[in-house]
């Protein structure tokens, strides 16, 4: 807790994405969440611009909140505009965000 760390994102651009999305972060446990909504490459390369193809690595520097206690927390990920996803189709997504891993917090 209250370690600061940066979560290194890559994405595979595989079709183009239409509307202005946004990308969330959402580190979940013990009822807890780190959000991270966050706007691609630091702003400089937002989702709407990616295309077809492009490799975009993304950096999102967070804080762990000092009332985090110790043990895993699931990582997920998803698009998003205003209060809607950009749905998932591919595999177990549920609520339109996928899992990409897990952070031990010490």
């Amino acid at each position: 807790p209250t370690e600061s760390f940066t979560l290194r994102l890559y994405w595979h651009c595989l079709r183009r994405v239409s509307g202005n999305k946004k990308i969330f972060v959402h580190i979940d446990g013990y009822g807890q969440r780190i959000n991270g909504d966050h706007e691609a490459a630091n702003g400089l390369y937002k989702v709407r611009n990616w295309q077809e193809g492009d490799y975009i690595v993304d950096d999102l520097p967070l804080k762990v909140p000092l009332h985090f206690r110790p043990g895993d927390y699931n990582v997920y990920l998803g698009l998003f505009q205003g209060s809607k996803r950009m749905r998932v189709t591919r595999g177990k997504a549920p609520d339109n965000r996928f899992k990409a891993g897990v952070i031990r917090v010490r």
